[in-house]
């Protein structure tokens, strides 16, 4: 099982780089569950049903990092918001699996999460925390304005794909995060309001 996580962790950092190669070389993303598994089978072999996850994960972690040469190159909020429209366009309609919805993984559009930037209004002599940081959806635009963050994430493999966009994740439980922030920033799993956990 060790060498299994391992594998998928690194499947879905390498489909990051992937797919990250063809928005910066202004190629079009599949846009159909079968066409994106076909590409991952092409870059990955296997039976791309079984790493479904990874494909989608790997996906969102690229478009983030595209974003960052693209979004927000207006400090214009209007501006910012439609950068992130265009960007959240290009991302293909996910089916949740089970374990998705099971860890209540669902990613904050871009838009939104410009307008969180915005509302926040972060300095240069802020840090930055996301404790349920996901594929880094949500903290984005900050490393487009050079913030600096700090970011936490459980999942293994959305790890990965945050360490393909160029982050330093802790994995700990952030109800007990000892470090310095001045803001945080979150869409965290809300779990007790629908699971009773």
């Amino acid at each position: 099982v060790e060498v299994k996580e391992t594998h998928d962790r690194h499947r879905a950092a390498i489909l990051t780089d992937e797919f990250y190669n063809l928005l910066k070389n202004n190629e079009k993303i599949p846009e159909t569950p079968e066409s994106l598994r076909e590409f991952a089978k092409s870059k990955m072999g296997g039976d791309p049903r079984e790493y479904y996850d990874d494909i989608y994960d790997a996906l969102e972690g690229a478009l983030n990092l595209y974003a960052k040469t693209q979004l927000l190159l207006s400090s214009a909020l209007p501006k910012q918001f439609e950068s992130a429209l265009e960007i959240e366009k290009t991302l293909p309609l996910r089916n949740r699996s089970l374990e998705t919805i099971k860890l209540q993984q669902f990613s904050t559009p871009l838009p939104l999460a410009a307008a969180a930037n915005y509302a926040l209004d972060a300095q240069a002599n802020d840090v930055v925390l996301e404790p349920t940081a996901g594929t880094g959806n949500l903290i984005t635009p900050f490393d487009v304005h050079g913030i600096k963050t700090v970011l936490n994430e459980l999942d293994p493999r959305r790890i990965e794909v945050l360490k393909a966009c160029g982050h330093n994740p802790t994995n700990e439980d952030f109800l007990k995060y000892k470090g310095k922030a001045t803001a945080i920033i979150a869409n965290p799993p809300f779990g007790s309001l629908q699971t009773g956990k």
